[in-house]
């Protein structure tokens, strides 16, 4: 177990570095609750809206907000090209001011994408608000 515990604290270290050293910080984060996240992805024009889960794949395996895509932050710099520049992100980890959405939606605005927000609660808020969760490699 500290083999992984390691490694992701080595690595939220490294991004929570680089993040400040670019000149985003928290301010320049969107926060939606789960209520506009699910009004979003309900509204009219769907494919104006992606979810990112940045959570490692078997995390987004055991459940995951429905429609939303695996992209592990790992895999951020060789998977951006699948995101649309005139989508609206929005990103979400597993709890509230979770380390990994903060430097996934940071990254994104960095990589100049400018509709991205950020999940507050990530999937805990979006399963007490009670929303479904689904599970599997598939979106939705």
């Amino acid at each position: 177990m500290r083999v992984v515990v390691v490694p992701i604290a080595l690595i939220s270290c490294i991004l929570a570095a680089t993040g400040c050293k670019s000149g985003i910080t928290d301010r320049n984060l969107v926060y939606v609750t789960a209520q506009e996240t699910q009004n979003l992805t309900r509204s009219g024009d769907a494919t104006a809206i992606v979810v990112v889960d940045p959570r490692v794949p078997w995390r987004y395996r055991d459940g995951h907000i429905p429609g939303a895509i695996s992209m592990p932050m790992a895999a951020l710099s060789q998977d951006a090209w699948k995101l649309d520049e005139d989508q609206v992100i929005i990103v979400y980890g597993n709890t509230w001011n979770d380390d990994l959405s903060l430097a996934m939606s940071k990254a994104l605005i960095k990589m100049a994408f400018p509709g991205v927000r950020t999940l507050r609660g990530g999937i805990d808020a979006w399963e007490r608000a009670g929303f479904p969760i689904t599970s599997g490699n598939e979106p939705g």
